[in-house]
Formats: C-alpha cells, sequence, structure tokens
C-alpha cells in the first residue's frame, strides 16, 4: 500500500468497485478498501437486476448468474394475481437475472485489480485527512485506516465513500445523510431451499398485513432455492419485519429449509441533495441512491460508480478537485437516474397510503388488461387511465409519471 494515491474509494460494493475500475483505467492511481475481511459477504440484498442494465457495465459471466427470469407475479392482498413479462419492455434482451452476490462482487472487485487499482480487505476507514484550503475552506485530503490492526493515513486527491448505509465518511465530511424514519426501510431475507419454488419467475407480495409500507419478494435462485425476503418502512402493532417475514413463511413455506438468514437496512428517501464536497463524492447506499419504490440498488450503484470514477479521473486531469468541479457528477446523475428516484419517491409516498381494497381494485384491472399485448410503459399508463379515482389519488404524481413513460 503506497502513502499517496489520485483516487481512494472506500466500500468494494459495486458502487466502489466500478468507481474503482471507471478511475483506474483512465490512469489514476487508485486504491480500494474495504473493511470486511472478504469482499461480497455478508449478503445484504435480493441479488436481482436488470440484464440489460448490467451489460452496460460488465460482461455477463455464468458464474456470478443463478437464474434468468422473464416473468414477475404480482400478487394482492386478497389473492388477486396479474403477470409483468419482459416481453414488455420492448428490449429483445432485457431479463431479469438472479446473482450470486459474492461472486458477483468479488468479479467486480478483480476488474478494478486488472485496471490498476491497488485492493485491500480488512481495512476500515476510520478518520479523514482534512485541510485548510483558505480562511473559509477545507478539503478532504486522504483517509485514515486502519489495516489489519495498524493506524495509517494515505494522502489523495479525491475519496469517493461507497460505504454503505452508514456511510460515516459523509457525516466527517459535513454532509448530512440522516434518513427520515419512513425513509428507510427494515429489511430482512432468507435464502431457503423448497421444491414448490416455481423457477422460472419471480413473485412480488403486497399487502397491509403482510407486509406495511413494503412488499415481500421471492427470487429464485435455481436448485429448488429462493431467496424470500422483506421491505418495511410501517411498524404495526409493535411487530418487526422478521416477524412478518416468518408469518409468510409459515403460511406460503410452511416445509421450507432455511440455509441463511440476512438483515439490512434500505434508504428510500429518493437521494441526497448534495453528494459532492471538495475532494469527495459519494456513491451508491451512501448517496440514497437506491430506489425508493422497489428498494433495488444494483442498477443505480452501477451507474453512480462509473459517473463518480469518470468525474475523478476528469478532475485529477484537470487538476481541480474541489467541489465546484466535482458537481458535474451531481449534475449527471441528477439529470438522469436521480430524476427517476425523486419520481419514484413520489409514487412511493402514494403506495404508503393505499389501503388493501385500492390495491386489490388496482390488481383486478391490470389483471383484466391484455398486459401482454403493451410494453411496460403503456401497460402502465393504460392502468392508471382506467380508473379516474386512481388516477386523483395519483394526482401529485400522475404528470410526472406520464411524461417520462410517454
Amino acid at each position: 500500500m503506497k502513502n499517496e494515491y489520485d483516487v481512494i474509494v472506500i466500500g468494494a460494493g459495486p458502487a466502489g468497485s466500478i468507481a474503482a475500475k471507471t478511475a483506474a483505467i483512465r490512469g489514476c492511481s487508485v486504491l480500494l478498501i474495504e473493511k470486511r475481511p472478504e469482499i461480497g459477504v455478508p449478503v445484504r440484498c435480493a441479488e436481482g437486476t436488470s440484464k440489460t442494465e448490467l451489460m452496460k457495465f460488465v460482461d455477463i459471466d455464468p458464474a456470478f448468474i443463478c437464474n434468468e427470469l422473464h416473468a414477475a407475479v404480482v400478487h394482492a392482498p386478497n389473492g388477486t394475481s396479474f403477470s409483468v413479462t419482459t416481453n414488455m419492455s420492448g428490449i429483445d434482451s432485457e431479463a431479469g437475472i438472479i446473482l450470486d452476490r459474492k461472486i458477483f462482487d468479488r468479479h467486480l472487485a478483480k476488474l478494478a485489480a486488472d485496471a490498476g487499482a491497488d485492493v485491500y480487505t480488512k481495512t476500515a476507514a476510520t478518520g479523514l485527512i482534512i485541510e485548510e484550503i483558505n480562511n473559509e475552506e477545507k478539503t478532504v485530503a486522504g483517509v485514515v485506516l486502519n489495516h489489519l490492526g495498524e493506524e495509517i493515513r494515505i494522502r489523495s486527491k479525491i475519496v469517493i465513500a461507497a460505504d454503505g448505509i452508514e456511510s460515516k465518511i459523509a457525516r466527517m465530511a459535513g454532509i448530512d445523510t440522516t434518513l427520515k424514519l419512513n425513509d428507510i426501510e427494515s429489511g430482512v431475507q432468507f435464502l431457503i431451499y423448497d421444491e414448490s419454488i416455481r423457477p422460472a419467475e419471480c413473485e412480488i407480495f403486497l399487502g397491509n398485513e403482510i407486509a406495511p409500507g413494503g412488499y415481500i419478494w421471492v427470487f429464485p435462485k435455481g436448485n429448488n432455492t429462493a431467496n424470500v425476503g422483506i421491505g418495511i418502512s410501517k411498524n404495526r402493532n409493535g411487530k418487526k419485519a422478521i416477524d412478518y417475514l416468518e408469518s409468510f413463511m409459515s403460511e406460503k413455506f410452511p416445509n421450507a429449509k432455511i440455509l441463511g438468514t440476512f438483515f439490512g437496512g434500505v434508504p428510500v428517501s429518493g437521494g441526497l441533495e448534495k453528494i459532492t464536497a471538495n475532494g469527495l463524492m459519494l456513491a451508491g447506499d451512501a448517496a440514497r441512491q437506491t430506489d425508493p419504490i422497489t428498494g433495488a440498488g444494483i442498477r443505480y450503484a452501477t451507474y453512480a460508480g462509473e459517473m463518480a470514477g469518470r468525474t475523478a479521473a476528469e478532475a485529477i486531469a484537470a487538476g481541480d478537485c474541489s467541489d465546484k468541479f466535482l458537481k458535474k457528477y451531481q449534475t449527471e446523475w441528477d439529470q438522469t437516474l436521480g430524476k427517476t428516484i425523486k419520481r419514484n419517491y413520489k409514487i412511493k409516498k402514494a403506495y404508503d397510503s393505499w389501503t388493501d381494497e385500492e390495491m386489490n381494485h388496482i390488481a383486478k384491472m391490470a389483471a383484466a388488461l391484455p398486459l401482454e399485448d403493451f410494453e411496460l410503459k403503456e401497460a402502465i399508463v393504460a392502468v392508471l387511465k382506467s380508473d379516474k379515482k386512481l388516477m386523483w389519488k395519483m394526482k401529485g404524481v400522475y404528470y410526472d409519471l406520464l411524461k417520462s413513460l410517454i
């Protein structure tokens, strides 16, 4: 480990590893650190993402693909169901894939190493080196690390914090990452074995009685295994997320063998207003770059990592690592996926107010439509237009949604 780098990336998840790779292939000296002994564990993710989106950043390797899915079945509280298929995307190569995150994350870290980044595990960032630029401004100038029990100070021109939902680095730099109670979902996931698992499609279960303010998912991984999890943003009668999930399991998969249990929190706040500072950028969960509706983060993390790594390389080439320059990353994010996240946050707020009866009604309308004849954006518009009461309840997001879909 050298005592100075152009870029230090904290956190070897998808955002961090892609940021490190992107900066390294553009000629930067890069240090990528991970506080845990192994990259990719523990798994705090449902492991599902879009094949088409992932192909933009990495060659698909069968080693990290557990299953490929072309349909999702959505279940309303009363059992009414409808299917959403990948044919509705209008993209021939579109498919949902279930990753093995342990293999996938290590693959991304290897790509960063192949690009020239130094990669170290069991290395935690415990502080920032902050220096004065002038009497009024300060800049991040490196990181204080604990590497195998030894404290080390490593200087850098830029730090990219991809250190997850708990991001201490952002707070050390003075960026407010506080989440409101309803803007974080409590999540629990079981890896199960059960012969009744439907291998070709994922399932989504909705309802305030089974998953208040969220949903339950069943993502088949092949060989009669599946990730079965829950994310909730409401707490009823003192019940925890695991209580709801265990109730679901006892009804849906009473004979399942539980092979693993994972806990975690997911930010569903619509993103941070500020994700840069002098010498610093945030990416991934640290920047709250997750979908407020689904809690999905892999797609957003890969895009954010590429944007942050590219901006870092441009800043170093220009000799300007100021907040003013790094805001190019913020602007690019806000004008692309950041806009999607903010829109979806509005939709989530509307969804949080729906009763089970309204969910049942929407599912009934969707089930009655020939959804297989629509592309997804057309299907969403068709469902919304089929009920004026629904349009009125969604009035705060309806026109934003139509503009983005049509």
